[in-house]
């Protein structure tokens, strides 16, 4: 199992997912971190409310875990407001930093641009496809073909002279919003893939991120 990071916006921050907020310097409960609850987003803010027995300094950067299933996003805030209602603190964070999405996965995934073709189950018609990223689980592609949400896909295309998907099935499972281009990017997951293949795909994937670290040092 490896745990896979990438920087998201603030609208993957929902009002009631559970949240967590870490300081070192407040001293009323063990641990330096609290539970909370989302209660309001804005463009560069986050709302919660914790109990009045605990005091968080204005203006402190605290570290916010926010729970969502099987992924936590974590950024940098400070406090800027803090109103008492009831026994109850309603508190202002504003941003200090990106929002990362940590997530674990089953396989090593690595930013790999490749060119491929898919086809709907349904459909002849072909579309072509640029990877943005890849592993032994699915890929990650750019196209200006239409998928919807769950729709079977037969994918062709060859990541190196030893390593080749031909008529591969696979699920869309996620879809990005690209409102300033006229691509689609989709999330896709291999579906029976061949165990050899996907030893050769793991190899792959270990090979290159090798290399790109290599280039980056």
């Amino acid at each position: 199992m490896v745990y896979f990071s990438e920087e998201v916006g603030i609208d993957r921050i929902k009002p009631g997912l559970t949240m967590k907020i870490e300081l070192d310097s407040i001293k009323e409960f063990t641990g330096g971190e609290l539970r909370s609850t989302v209660t309001d987003v804005d463009l560069d803010t986050v709302k919660a409310e914790i109990s009045s027995k605990v005091s968080i300094p204005v203006e402190e950067t605290v570290k916010l875990s926010v729970m969502d299933k099987g992924v936590v996003y974590t950024f940098y805030a400070v406090p800027v407001e803090n109103v008492e209602n009831n026994g109850i603190q309603k508190i202002t964070f504003r941003l200090k930093s990106s929002i990362r999405q940590m997530q674990k996965r089953r396989f090593l995934r690595t930013e790999f641009v490749a060119i491929g073709t898919f086809k709907t189950a349904e459909k002849d018609d072909v579309f072509n496809f640029m990877t943005k990223d890849i592993s032994a689980g699915g890929l990650r592609f750019l196209t200006n073909g239409y998928a919807d949400l769950g729709q079977i896909i037969i994918i062709n295309m060859l990541l190196d002279e030893n390593v080749r998907l031909k008529d591969q099935k696979a699920q869309i499972v996620r879809k990005v919003d690209m409102k300033l281009s006229d691509l689609n990017e989709y999330g896709a997951t291999f579906l029976d893939l061949n165990p050899s293949l996907e030893d050769k795909i793991k190899r792959f994937v270990s090979e290159n991120e090798l290399k790109a670290r290599g280039s980056k040092e």
